[in-house]
């Protein structure tokens, strides 16, 4: 989804609010910067997706009539597909219930791109929309952030004048995966790494390695677990009877 951005753009300054802020003995200084600007009404489906089309048609270039009685003349756009009102006895503007978070803010003031005032972490909110016929929209929002001391005052003297901005949204972060290597691969048990396919007793005390078994080649020529096959019936008895005692 597309966030809502301005890109160098003559905004007015309507108003500059200080708010201080305490936490504890601390004391921060934030501001409140309330700014308007015209722009077409695609800006809507940026801010509130579906709120165009609920109020615009497209324009058959008739004259209309507006709620005080006066004939206004509604001349189509070429760049625009919605341009003419519908639902003119909505009071505007509209209020949006609508904030956003961690923005970038720009004011483009002065000769020189050193002369220009950057802040990070603003937050936007209050967003009213005063929708006008031919496709034209007013939007007002509030701007709030925390310039540092040596650039409140230039902030302070902008209230009532137009200045050029440009707000950025910030990044989506992209969520962290896994590493190739370990996706999908099974962790082999204790059983599996001593055991083995030619181990008729893989996985328990008698296996091969296990700490309770003998060596692989002690049971040759033993009688572990069984007697050997070299002995008679009569001596392996006596070897598994001494074995018992």
């Amino acid at each position: 989804m597309k966030m809502f951005e301005i890109d160098r753009k003559l905004v007015k300054v309507r108003s500059v609010t200080n708010v201080p802020e305490f936490k504890g003995e601390k004391r921060e200084h934030a501001c409140s910067v309330k700014f308007e600007y015209q722009t077409d009404n695609t800006v809507l489906d940026v801010l509130e997706p579906g709120l165009r089309k609920a109020f615009y048609e497209k324009d058959t270039g008739k004259t209309k009539t507006d709620p005080e009685g006066q004939a206004e003349l509604s001349l189509p756009r070429g760049d625009l597909d919605l341009t003419q009102r519908k639902l003119d006895m909505v009071h505007m503007p509209l209020k949006l219930k609508k904030e956003m978070a961690g923005y970038r803010l720009v004011y483009h003031c002065g000769a020189s791109e050193k002369s220009e005032i950057k802040l990070a972490e603003v937050g936007l909110s209050d967003f009213t929309v005063d929708l006008q016929p031919g496709g034209t929209v007013v939007v007002v929002f509030n701007s709030y952030s925390k310039p540092g001391a040596e650039v409140q005052g230039r902030i302070d003297h902008m209230a009532q004048t137009e200045i050029e901005i440009s707000l950025v949204a910030p990044e989506e972060k992209q969520p962290e995966l896994a590493p190739a290597t370990s996706r999908g691969r099974k962790k082999k048990t204790a059983a599996e790494v001593e055991g083995s396919d030619d181990d008729p007793f893989a996985g328990s005390d008698l296996a091969r390695g296990a700490k309770n078994g003998p060596p692989a080649d002690e049971h040759e020529g033993s009688t572990w677990p069984f007697p050997r096959k070299d002995l008679t019936e009569e001596e392996a008895a006596d070897t598994a009877t001494g074995a018992g005692a």
